[in-house]
């Protein structure tokens, strides 16, 4: 190989997207429909083993109301933001889609940053980050909620 060749390859290889080793079953740029559901090349799918509170969903956090679902909306919004994201099927559930941005999987980045709960068939993968955000009262856990 010449310099120059060599120079390109490793600067490609330097800034090749992570998603591009993931087999994807889909990729692009996302569109949030409503907390978990998301449509990529025209494609409807839900991310795989989390649960977004309803728009709907309040929250009480020291003695004063809050509608969390509306937050917990504009999480996931906030997670793709000029980004591509590829997803791919594998989850028993025939409509949910692992997803990532890069190397980031969207159902954890959910967990992390909004009122997202842990579905019972995922508990051994989300689990963990489920407890963090309880034991630091983060999001939802800051008060108590019941689920609409």
């Amino acid at each position: 190989m010449t310099r120059w060749s060599e120079k390109f390859w490793f600067a490609l290889v330097l800034h090749a997207p992570v998603y591009l080793s993931v087999a994807a079953d889909i990729a692009g740029t996302p569109t949030i429909i409503e907390g978990e559901i998301l449509k990529v090349e025209g494609k409807r799918s839900r991310l795989a083993g989390i649960d977004v509170t309803s728009p709907k969903q309040t929250c009480f956090i020291r003695k004063r109301e809050w509608r969390w679902g509306l937050i917990s909306t504009t999480a996931p919004m906030a997670l793709v933001a000029g980004v591509n994201i590829c997803c791919r099927a594998g989850d028993p559930k025939p409509d949910a889609t692992r997803c990532w941005a890069g190397s980031y999987e969207l159902s954890k980045g959910m967990l992390h940053a909004s009122g997202t709960l842990v579905l019972p068939r995922d508990q051994e993968r989300f689990a963990p980050i489920e407890l963090q955000a309880f034991e630091a009262r983060q999001d939802l856990w800051q008060g108590e909620f019941v689920l609409s």
